[in-house]
């Protein structure tokens, strides 16, 4: 299974150090207003744009992360039905791709929040809305928290449930269908050796009816006496 892939923190993390400067130049008296307005819009102003990148790209990351999930479910989907098509049991590992697909679709809506609660700093002016950005900002940034979690629960439960499931179901049939070619070599043999064993009794009871021909005294034939 591909590694699943998590997004960057880089910018998300720029995002905050600006943000915190921009609320503390809010917060902080200054001797001259006119300097304090100037550089708290300008880091306002970078916040801002980093935040429009991240959900920029993040949305299209999801478009990514949701085309992955809609192929991985499928594949998932065929392996079941192959193996079950086949005669395998596959009860366990049908309900291990039950789970590992709800957990795919909790990754896949646990981004779409983390998108969410980036969009909702939009509802808040950077600097002027009493600390409501930087606490929607904060949101955004535990909620991808959240995101790592679920991916790495995706990859876990792949690699330590769904992945032994399925191989155990295909080692299942694999021994089953050589114990069932081992059945019929076997009972071909038998067949096989039944009519070697049948076509010997004839030849034998050929031979022995040749043999009691051969030992049998035959009748002497008397010529017809001519009449004077």
């Amino acid at each position: 299974m591909k590694r699943v892939a998590t997004f960057s923190a880089v910018f998300l993390t720029g995002v905050m150090v600006t943000t915190s400067l921009a609320f503390a130049i809010t917060t902080t008296p200054s001797p001259t207003g006119t300097i304090k307005e100037k550089v708290k819009a300008q880091a306002c102003a970078r916040a801002t744009k980093k935040i429009e990148r991240i959900i920029t790209q993040s949305e299209s990351r999801l478009t990514k992360r949701q085309n992955y999930v809609t192929k991985r479910k499928a594949k998932i989907d065929e392996q079941v039905s192959k193996l079950k098509a086949k005669g395998a049991d596959t009860t366990a590992l049908e309900e291990a791709a039950t789970q590992l697909k709800t957990l795919l679709d909790t990754w896949i809506s646990d981004y779409r929040a983390f998108i969410d609660d980036l969009e909702e700093t939009k509802d808040f002016t950077c600097g002027d809305s009493q600390g409501n950005f930087k606490k929607a900002l904060d949101e955004a940034r535990a909620k991808r928290k959240v995101v790592k979690q679920s991916g790495d629960a995706v990859r876990k439960y792949y690699r330590d449930s769904y992945r032994p499931a399925f191989q155990a179901a295909r080692k299942a049939l694999l021994t089953k269908l050589q114990e069932a070619r081992k059945e019929e070599l076997k009972k071909r043999l038998e067949e096989r050796k039944k009519q070697i064993q049948e076509r010997i009794d004839k030849a034998k009871e050929r031979a022995q009816n040749r043999k009691e021909g051969a030992t049998k005294t035959p009748t002497p034939t008397v010529a017809p006496t001519a009449t004077q």
